[in-house]
């Protein structure tokens, strides 16, 4: 009797093992493929840092002093031709009028120089040409001049509300040679945040902060899906992007394939 109670006690004990490493494995192995698409080497390529430099002369009297300011955000190579790339960022960090906001930043003195650059994954320094920009959508096709980089895909399907995203962006400026920070979150839905208008925002549960404008969502596929272009002022953990199919629709239409 003694025999028989061991040998089945051993049964179920090894019959829970199995299941546990069972479980585990499935889990981690879902995981670990989407790890690894966005893990992989072509992808983390695609991202860029981009930055506006400019200098103003400022006098107080009879001492003038020259204010130099950097203004950064991130942004994702779509397409690569046998000269540069283009790649996508936020609009308001391309617009016309930026000057304006540049100048309201030094009290309103004119400005001396503005210069756009962007970096790759090497930090390697490249000059920028804005092709084409929308500001309803906060979309900004951009022009990198002698970059070749690998660029991001585009996703088949548009999210689900409560599908996995992930982001990779340089907030604050936070970006150094092979160096990404990656964060994740959610597909929420979408979202109004003036009723009587038709224009809708994608919303994630992404941290972000200055510097992720122009950042890339992707699927666990490594896939776009979205591009952050802001946040939530109160709460930092929300953040907006164009639909899907906006950004699609922009990318299909403006960058030359």
């Amino acid at each position: 009797m003694k025999k028989i109670f061991r040998y089945a006690l051993i049964s179920v004990f090894f019959i829970v093992l199995i299941l546990l490493i069972f479980s585990c494995a499935m889990n981690s192995s879902y995981f670990t493929m989407g790890e690894l698409e966005y893990g992989n080497k072509n992808f983390r390529e695609s991202f860029l840092k981009v930055e506006n430099k400019f200098s103003a002369r400022q006098c107080k009297e009879d001492k003038c002093t020259i204010e130099r300011v950097i203004s950064s955000a991130s942004a994702f190579v779509v397409n690569t031709s046998k000269t540069g790339s283009y790649a996508i960022t936020a609009a308001h960090f391309c617009e016309d009028d930026m000057d304006l906001l540049l100048q309201s930043l030094v009290r309103g003195t004119p400005i001396q120089k503005i210069e756009f650059y962007a970096y790759d994954i090497e930090m390697k320094k490249y000059d920028v040409n804005v092709i084409h920009y929308d500001n309803k959508l906060d979309l900004c096709l951009i022009y990198v001049k002698k970059l070749r980089r690998n660029a991001a895909l585009v996703a088949h399907r548009a999210p689900t509300p409560g599908d996995k995203a992930y982001n990779l962006a340089a907030p604050m400026g936070m970006f150094h040679a092979n160096m990404i920070p990656k964060l994740d979150g959610y597909f929420a839905g979408y979202y109004k945040r003036d009723p009587r208008e038709k224009q809708q925002f994608a919303i994630y549960s992404i941290p972000a902060i200055g510097g992720s404008s122009g950042s890339p969502i992707f699927d666990q596929n490594g896939y776009i899906i979205g591009m952050i272009h802001s946040v939530n002022t109160r709460f930092p953990f929300i953040t907006y992007s164009p639909t899907f199919n906006q950004l699609k629709q922009y990318i299909y239409e403006n960058v030359p394939y």
